[in-house]
């Protein structure tokens, strides 16, 4: 600006010397005093000059500016060149992906194997499969007994009978099967326990308070085993003394069908004893299998107005990703002059949040009017279908924040949410698409339960996004 407004000056300048040099001319001429005409010559000779040096001042200027810009934009060209191709940058951003999801499935892989090698290497599995075949072998003995016949004498045969009675009812045998069902029914209860740590690996902490309980089991089952062990052998001992002792207080005397009786009356009688303590301990069991189970809470949330005051507390607690899947798009986004949409506003403006929300019907998808549209499937929706009256207000969000605002178009008559990974809700109600006034019935479920959270998720997330899907149909075609 300063050079341009003193070329001017000196444009000026020269306009006014030659102006008063022609004057000069002619009153030289007139007067004939030279001198009149060689002052404003002289003149604007010296400020043709000085405005020539100015102007080859600037030309250089020019030209070593236009120099530095020249080396800059070849520098800024080389730089170009070097970058990646987009080619390499996807394959780089896919290794990535497959990198850091190899990951995570190594570390979970590496904590269930653990979990798994540490409870299959437990001494009572052995300890227990041993008792097991211990039981069945003396099991076998006991039917596989000798019949004898003998000549038969009532009154000693009554008195020993009894006698014998009496001695067997003083056996442990009651508590020994008692302790076998107890033992057996701890084992159970492990594989339970087993099963729920290999589907519950996602909850770490969880899993750790099972795993802990488990142990603790394990500690009592051991000091059980071993006290079951030693009375096993006290039994196994005495029952062959009384086997021996049966033998001979009954050969000469018992026949095969009194003995049948006889031990048919002692099973019986062993048979509801053991009955009546299996219901004990299966009662005890159960209130320990219900101590151990996770505190996870299930709810219904019933009607509308419930539902709706769900989903509004969802988008006012979410701090990380909010994920919403309704089949439309409709009034409920734009009730209550607009009191969701503001909500979304608030949570997008916290940092690291995200919503996404699952979204479009498959019968309104297959629409002849939609499917015979030159425009996008979106388009056509929005243009041809009722209940997607909001999706201008959403495509909106979708365009001020386009790294934590994403709609998915699925196709589904699916109704659920998930807030962050602290709950979820699934239902009847079309929570998007209608208020809270109807007096129509709906229920929902909600629960904090993490396995069903994790499902969602990856239900969502698996899910084919129908808009891009379109889109590579096209470029195809």
């Amino acid at each position: 600006m300063k050079w341009t407004s003193d070329h001017n000056w000196l444009n000026i300048a020269e306009y006014v010397s030659l102006s008063s040099s022609f004057a000069g001319l002619i009153v030289a001429l007139t007067s004939q005093q030279l001198v009149y005409a060689a002052a404003p010559l002289t003149l604007a000779m010296s400020l043709n000059f000085a405005n020539r040096q100015r102007f080859q001042q600037q030309v250089r200027q020019q030209k070593a500016t236009i120099s530095k810009v020249c080396q800059e934009t070849q520098l800024l060209n080389n730089k170009v060149l070097s970058l990646p191709s987009a080619n390499q940058v996807n394959v780089l951003e896919v290794s990535i992906n497959h990198l850091e999801q190899a990951i995570v499935d190594i570390d979970d892989k590496q904590q269930l194997n653990s979990l798994i090698k540490a409870f299959n290497n437990r001494p009572e599995l052995k300890e227990v499969d041993d008792l097991k075949e211990s039981i069945s072998l003396l099991h076998d003995r006991i039917i596989n007994l000798p019949s004898f016949t003998a000549p038969f004498e009532p009154s000693y045969l009554t008195a020993q009978m009894e006698n014998l009675t009496e001695r067997l009812e003083n056996l442990p045998l009651a508590t020994l099967q008692q302790e076998v069902v107890e033992v057996q029914e701890l084992v159970k209860s492990l594989d339970a326990s087993a099963a729920e740590l290999h589907d519950r690996t996602r909850n770490l902490a969880q899993m750790q308070q099972n795993l802990n309980t488990v142990q603790e089991t394990t500690c009592s089952l051991n000091q059980r085993t071993t006290l079951l062990e030693n009375r096993i052998d006290t039994f196994e001992l005495s029952i062959k003394q009384h086997l021996n002792s049966l033998q001979q207080l009954t050969i000469g005397y018992i026949k095969a069908d009194d003995f049948e009786r006889l031990r048919a009356k002692l099973s019986q009688e062993l048979t509801e004893q053991v009955e009546a303590t299996v219901e004990q301990r299966v009662a005890e069991i159960n209130y320990f299998l219900k101590e151990i189970q996770p505190k996870y809470e299930y709810k219904l949330v019933c009607d509308r107005d419930q539902s709706r005051s769900f989903l509004l507390k969802a988008v006012k607690e979410a701090k990380e990703r909010l994920i919403l899947v309704c089949p439309w798009l409709h009034w409920g986004i734009r009730w209550n002059d607009g009191e969701l949409l503001n909500l979304f506003y608030k949570l997008l403006g916290k940092p690291n949040s995200s919503i996404e929300i699952g979204w479009g019907h498959y019968f309104d998808m297959e629409n002849k009017q939609v499917r015979s549209s030159s425009t996008s499937l979106r388009q056509s929706l929005k243009t041809h279908g009722k209940m997607y009256t909001a999706l201008p207000q959403l495509e909106k969000l979708e365009k001020d924040y386009p790294q934590q605002f994403k709609l998915k178009l699925l196709g589904t008559h699916e109704k659920f949410l998930v807030c962050d990974r602290a709950w979820a809700m699934l239902g009847s109600h079309n929570f998007l698409s209608s208020g809270d006034k109807s007096q129509e019935r709906e229920v929902v479920l909600w629960t904090n339960d993490p396995y069903i959270i994790d499902k969602l998720i990856k239900r969502f997330d698996e899910a084919k996004n129908l808009e891009e899907q379109q889109v590579h149909l096209a470029v195809a075609s």
